[in-house]
């Protein structure tokens, strides 16, 4: 059997979809062309054994109007998290759109602790995410990991930017990143990377600081 959700338009959601406990299962599931406007979580992927894929999707701000900083746009960037990639095996995502976010894709360890394992890996193409505090976390994956290819990423928001990339340390699994042939832009004082942790390996990126100086390319921190 299968999940199909396609066409779906959420609007000003607190959380919009959500394979949790109830909900995740080994269901091979397909999101295609819808447009998500959430607070909290767009979509969080938990108890997935099954084939995951999301095609044409995008993530923004629909409360404001394009007007602000609102109240709301601020709890939004500093809390919300477009994609949240816990128990996953093998996600397979192409022309995401991120826009305006708090988190773009954050890969993290299932709240389950009776999960074995409680991570997981995929494959990310043509990836956009624009406007958020960090475009992507990654603290926990299996020892696949995850691989972005094509993607072009900027931190800048309303709560204040962290950095593009964070790799961070404190979960189960260590974390694999792999980015091929994209692009990551810096604002002033912004690094491209923050690496606490894990594998993380770039092949024909671009780091670009054409819109001020950035603070470093890289910290080990």
């Amino acid at each position: 059997g299968g999940l199909t959700l396609r066409d779906l338009y959420f609007y000003n959601a607190y959380d919009a979809i959500d394979f949790g406990e109830a909900n995740g299962s080994s269901l091979n599931t397909l999101i295609e062309h819808c447009n998500i406007g959430a607070y909290h979580f767009g979509i969080k992927l938990d108890y997935c054994g099954g084939s995951v894929t999301i095609l044409s999707t995008g993530w923004g701000n629909t409360w404001d109007n394009g007007v602000g900083p609102s109240t709301i746009t601020t709890w939004a960037q500093n809390n919300g998290v477009a994609l949240l990639c816990y128990r996953v095996d093998g996600l397979r995502a192409d022309l995401l759109n991120m826009y305006r976010v708090g988190i773009g894709i954050a890969m993290q360890d299932s709240p389950d602790t009776g999960r074995v394992p409680r991570n997981g890996y995929g494959t990310i193409t043509n990836l956009s995410i624009d406007s958020a505090r960090i475009p992507i976390q990654c603290i926990s994956t299996s020892s696949i990991g995850y691989k972005i290819a094509g993607y072009e990423i900027a931190a800048n928001a309303v709560g204040g930017a962290v950095t593009n990339i964070l790799m961070q340390a404190g979960g189960t699994g260590t974390p694999v990143l792999k980015l091929v042939n994209g692009q990551t832009r810096a604002l002033q004082g912004v690094p491209h990377v923050q690496h606490v942790a894990g594998t993380l390996s770039f092949v024909d990126n671009t780091f670009n600081d054409d819109w001020s100086n950035a603070n470093g390319c890289i910290q080990p921190v």
